[in-house]
């Protein structure tokens, strides 16, 4: 598996190798709109792939959400008092669940 920035010469990129057969990680994913143009490139990769004959069953991808720096800052940022305990790691969880839902409603699969 190769890491692919989600730059728009990565997307690019993600749609090549995948329609070859790569495995891709895609990093420093920071948005739902570029989500979807990392999935739909990913798709394309797997149409070219399969029209030159190829197997996507071996094919596999991860996008990776790139929310830990802020999170961290955000939590660096707020009291150490015990009530906002709860608030730790939220943006995380958050986005998480922002990405689980926009996934879910494209169509595409988590896994």
């Amino acid at each position: 598996m190769i890491n692919v920035p989600a730059t728009a010469e990565g997307i690019h990129a993600v749609r090549t190798v995948i329609g070859e057969g790569i495995n891709v990680n895609v990093t420093l994913l920071f948005s739902q709109e570029i989500y979807a143009r990392v999935a739909e490139a990913y798709l394309d990769g797997l149409d070219t792939l399969i029209a030159r004959g190829g197997n996507p069953r071996g094919v596999a991808s991860v996008a990776s959400f790139f929310v830990s720096r802020i999170d961290t800052a955000s939590d660096r940022a707020q009291p150490a008092q015990r009530r906002c305990a709860p608030l730790r790691g939220s943006l995380r969880k958050a986005a998480r669940r922002r990405g689980q839902s926009e996934t879910c409603r494209s169509g595409h699969s988590l896994s």
